[in-house]
C-alpha cells in the first residue's frame, strides 16, 4: 500500500485594514471556501477537481494572522499558484503571503513557531518600558530584551 503523501502550508493572512470583527470572524471553513472560489477562477473546474478533496485548513489564528494549509502533494503547485492571487477573504480584503512549505505538519508547526516568537518580538520592541513590565508581571515570563 503506498503512502499519501501531503504538503502543509505555513500562510500569513495581511490584511489590508483590521483583521475581521467578532461579529463576523474568519473561519477555517470560510478559508477554505475562499479559496476554492479562486481556484475555479484561476484554474478552472480541472483545478479544483483535482484539489477539493485534500484541501484543508489544519490550523488559523486571527490573532498572529497565520494559517497551516494541507493538500496533497501531486496538486500542491495548484494551490501554490492561487495563493499569491487571492485579493479577498469573504467580504474583507486580504492577501496570503506564503511562509513555508512543507512535507510533514512537524516542520510546519516549527516555522509556525519561528513566526510567532518574530512577531511576538516585533510587537514587544514598540512597548514603552513600563507597559512591557507590565505584561511580564501578568504572563509571569520575562518578554524578549531587543534593546
Amino acid at each position: 500500500m503506498v503512502r499519501f503523501k501531503n504538503r502543509y502550508f505555513l500562510v500569513e493572512l495581511c490584511w489590508e485594514q483590521s483583521p475581521p470583527s467578532r461579529a463576523k470572524p474568519m473561519t477555517p471553513k470560510r478559508l477554505v471556501e475562499a479559496l476554492r472560489t479562486a481556484i475555479i477562477k484561476y484554474h478552472g473546474q480541472f483545478g479544483l477537481g483535482s484539489i477539493q478533496h485534500t484541501l484543508n485548513c489544519k490550523y488559523l489564528n486571527m490573532a498572529t494572522g497565520a494559517a497551516i494549509l494541507r493538500c496533497a502533494k501531486d496538486v500542491e503547485e495548484i494551490l501554490a499558484t492561487t495563493m499569491p492571487l487571492l485579493r479577498r477573504l469573504g467580504d474583507y480584503d486580504c492577501t496570503l503571503r506564503t511562509l513555508s512549505r512543507a512535507g510533514t505538519i512537524a516542520s510546519c508547526r516549527k516555522a509556525l513557531l519561528s513566526f510567532n516568537r518574530t512577531k511576538l518580538e516585533h510587537l514587544t520592541k514598540a512597548l514603552p518600558p513600563i507597559k512591557k513590565a507590565e505584561l511580564e508581571m501578568q504572563a509571569n515570563i520575562p518578554l524578549p530584551d531587543l534593546s
